[in-house]
């Protein structure tokens, strides 16, 4: 996706250039469907400590911009079905160099053995 005047639309990095925002500490994302061609480009030049991400689709289409999103270090620390449409789920991610800052822990180091 490209930021396009005519269609009065713009890419998240050209919003946050924009703005002089050089550092994301939080970002909040509900844009019914445009996160599958908007979010990735944007993480791959902003690393992001915490990301809250409404996706919209089937199963196929979730798993694939969650997969992305895990490539590029953000660990899914939570998630919720929407309930008013079964095709939305809610989903919370916190970037791996973030995850002391916050307190967290790495469940994979405790998960170890199911290797």
């Amino acid at each position: 996706m490209t930021t396009s005047q005519k269609n009065q639309t713009s890419t998240i990095e050209d919003l946050a250039k924009d703005a002089g925002v050089t550092k994301v500490e939080s970002l909040k994302i509900d844009i019914e469907g445009a996160e599958k061609t908007c979010l990735i480009p944007f993480l791959e030049k902003f690393t992001v400590c915490q990301i809250y991400l409404e996706v919209h689709g089937g199963a196929q289409e979730h798993v694939k911009l969650l997969q992305e999103i895990a490539h590029l270090d953000y660990r899914l620390f939570s998630y919720e079905v929407n309930g008013f449409g079964m095709t939305a789920c809610e989903y919370s991610f916190i970037h791996e160099t973030c995850i002391e800052k916050y307190g967290g822990r790495r469940i994979a180091y405790f998960l170890d053995y199911l290797n």
